[in-house]
């Protein structure tokens, strides 16, 4: 199935007047002079989280707790500590989807999608070394919309490329496929705990 715009569920075509979700901008150390090291790119906020208007805003999301133990600090409470603790750690956050429509929060649902400019954020931040996407949808959808290559590329969790981006083929950025901090559970993702290597991982290795 296709996320993108010539995607449209059975209900998006009977319901003509359902307007698009509309997601965040990015955030974290996305702020002038900041440089920051790591993209983790997740593919839409839940409805929890647009109701609340903060990146992984649903307590049950193991985003934070994941985030917080790979780097041995604390984990926050107040959205405003959640976006201290991506700046210490050179960490920018933002989704694939700029919009889309989607009944309930799960990613399967997703229809009628439009990217977010993801290549222009890595080209204005060429610290960014790595990309970690938050799940599959995030690792082929990437794939398709800015690698323009086949989203078997990242089909298992753990996997991971190198990429070189046409706005600056020069760079080399690590393309890295997440276990999704989804509280649902999968047959080898059941807690954060379980998470937390391949997302270790992840924030040790640069390129």
């Amino acid at each position: 199935m296709s996320y993108f715009s010539s995607s449209m569920s059975e209900e998006s075509r009977r319901d003509p007047s359902s307007a698009p979700l509309r997601g965040f901008p990015p955030a974290g150390a996305v702020d002038p002079g900041d440089e920051p090291l790591f993209l983790i790119l997740g593919s839409f906020p839940s409805q929890l989280s647009l109701e609340r208007k903060e990146y992984y805003g649903n307590p049950k999301n193991h985003f934070w707790t994941v985030v917080s133990s790979c780097f041995g600090l604390p984990e926050p409470t107040g959205y405003e500590g959640k976006m201290e603790l991506l700046k210490r750690c050179r960490i920018a956050v933002w989704d694939l989807f700029a919009s889309c429509e989607r009944p309930g929060s799960l990613d399967k649902d997703i229809a009628r999608a439009f990217p977010n400019p993801v290549a222009s954020l890595l080209e204005g931040f060429p610290t960014i070394r790595s990309v970690g996407a938050n799940g599959g949808a995030s690792a082929g959808g990437f794939l398709k919309e800015f690698v323009r290559a086949h989203g078997a590329l990242l089909s298992r969790t753990g996997d991971s490329l190198a990429w070189k981006p046409s706005f600056s083929p020069e760079r080399s950025i690590r393309l890295f496929r997440l276990p999704s901090t989804s509280p649902v559970p999968t047959a080898v993702f059941k807690k954060a705990v379980d998470k937390i290597p391949l997302w270790k991982e992840f924030f040790t290795i640069r390129m």
